[in-house]
């Protein structure tokens, strides 16, 4: 199993014991794990990468995407068009984990 991600590391957005926990696993598993590298093609046998010292191939029988978060709120202006008091929280105004989301509504309430 291959990890491709963009960004210079992976995981970053856990809390660190769990984040030296699940790296921890994943070098026990044997994941092999590549920073820096953008899918710019996917290819019946694998996926072409794009990274700093140029293209890569990363060969592959299956593929599991996992992209990043982007606020979804489309809606939100048709819903302030029809009423005068609206709260815009959650992955609305910025992806986030549960938690978050719960207490940003909790706070809007």
């Amino acid at each position: 199993m291959t990890i491709v991600e963009m960004l210079p590391e992976v995981a970053v957005g856990l809390n660190l014991p769990s984040r030296i926990g699940l790296m921890k696993r994943l070098a026990l598993a044997g994941v092999k794990i590549l920073t820096r590298h953008k899918i710019v093609e996917f290819r019946p046998n694998g996926l072409l990468t794009e990274t700093p010292d140029g293209q890569k191939f990363v060969p592959a029988d299956t593929v599991v995407l996992a992209f990043g978060m982007r606020p979804v709120n489309e809606l939100a202006a048709d819903v302030k068009a029809r009423w005068d008091e609206v709260y815009e929280v959650g992955d609305c105004v910025t992806p986030a984990k549960v938690g978050e989301a719960v207490r940003a509504g909790f706070n809007a309430g």
